[in-house]
Protein backbone atom coordinates (compact mmCIF):
# COMPACT_ATOMS: atom_id res chain seq x y z
CA UNK A 1 0.00 0.00 0.00
CA UNK A 2 1.62 3.12 -1.08
CA UNK A 3 0.55 6.74 0.42
CA UNK A 4 1.50 10.31 -0.70
CA UNK A 5 3.36 12.59 1.54
CA UNK A 6 2.15 15.89 2.45
CA UNK A 7 3.39 18.89 3.30
CA UNK A 8 4.25 20.10 6.90
CA UNK A 9 1.79 23.07 7.83
CA UNK A 10 3.18 25.98 9.69
CA UNK A 11 1.66 28.40 12.01
CA UNK A 12 1.95 30.91 14.75
CA UNK A 13 0.10 30.06 18.21
CA UNK A 14 0.43 31.52 21.77
CA UNK A 15 1.70 28.72 24.07
CA UNK A 16 -1.59 27.45 26.14
CA UNK A 17 0.97 25.61 28.70
CA UNK A 18 4.61 26.14 29.55
CA UNK A 19 5.32 22.39 28.89
CA UNK A 20 6.26 22.93 25.06
CA UNK A 21 10.20 22.55 24.55
CA UNK A 22 12.16 24.59 21.97
CA UNK A 23 13.53 22.19 19.15
CA UNK A 24 16.06 24.12 18.87
CA UNK A 25 17.17 25.21 22.23
CA UNK A 26 15.73 22.58 24.03
CA UNK A 27 14.39 25.27 26.64
CA UNK A 28 10.41 25.53 27.58
CA UNK A 29 8.33 27.90 26.17
CA UNK A 30 6.54 29.92 28.58
CA UNK A 31 2.93 30.00 28.94
CA UNK A 32 1.53 32.66 26.50
CA UNK A 33 4.80 33.20 24.41
CA UNK A 34 4.04 33.49 20.94
CA UNK A 35 5.72 30.07 19.14
CA UNK A 36 6.03 28.62 15.80
CA UNK A 37 4.10 24.98 15.18
CA UNK A 38 4.79 22.79 12.79
CA UNK A 39 2.49 20.07 12.19
CA UNK A 40 4.64 17.60 9.93
CA UNK A 41 2.98 14.64 8.23
CA UNK A 42 3.84 10.75 9.59
CA UNK A 43 1.71 8.74 7.71
CA UNK A 44 -2.03 8.41 7.03
CA UNK A 45 -3.66 9.65 9.95
CA UNK A 46 -0.95 10.55 11.95
CA UNK A 47 0.77 13.86 12.53
CA UNK A 48 3.83 15.01 14.59
CA UNK A 49 3.79 18.40 16.42
CA UNK A 50 7.06 20.58 16.92
CA UNK A 51 7.78 24.07 18.47
CA UNK A 52 10.15 26.66 18.28
CA UNK A 53 10.31 29.86 19.85
CA UNK A 54 9.23 32.96 17.32
CA UNK A 55 12.58 34.69 16.59
CA UNK A 56 13.88 36.29 13.42
CA UNK A 57 16.15 33.10 12.28
CA UNK A 58 13.23 31.28 12.71
CA UNK A 59 10.83 33.27 10.55
CA UNK A 60 13.25 33.72 8.58
CA UNK A 61 13.34 29.98 7.64
CA UNK A 62 9.86 29.60 7.94
CA UNK A 63 9.11 32.28 5.57
CA UNK A 64 11.50 30.78 2.47
CA UNK A 65 9.84 27.37 2.95
CA UNK A 66 6.22 28.47 2.60
CA UNK A 67 6.42 31.56 -0.01
CA UNK A 68 5.68 34.31 2.00
CA UNK A 69 3.64 35.62 4.85
CA UNK A 70 0.60 35.39 4.13
CA UNK A 71 0.96 31.81 3.76
CA UNK A 72 1.44 31.34 7.30
CA UNK A 73 -1.68 30.55 9.33
CA UNK A 74 -2.24 32.79 12.33
CA UNK A 75 -3.64 30.63 15.45
CA UNK A 76 -6.29 32.09 17.64
CA UNK A 77 -5.85 35.13 19.14
CA UNK A 78 -2.71 35.99 17.28
CA UNK A 79 -2.63 38.78 14.73
CA UNK A 80 0.09 40.21 12.63
CA UNK A 81 0.81 43.45 14.57
CA UNK A 82 1.15 41.36 17.76
CA UNK A 83 4.33 38.91 15.64
CA UNK A 84 5.84 41.99 14.31
CA UNK A 85 5.79 43.35 17.88
CA UNK A 86 7.57 40.18 19.15
CA UNK A 87 10.44 40.32 16.59
CA UNK A 88 11.04 44.37 17.43
CA UNK A 89 11.25 43.66 21.04
CA UNK A 90 13.85 40.82 19.91
CA UNK A 91 16.71 43.32 18.58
Amino acid sequence: MTFKAQPSRFAVSIAPTNRARCKRCRQTIPKGALRVVESAFVRPGRRTVRCVHLTSACVGRLLALVGGADRVALGKGVTREMVRAELWAEH
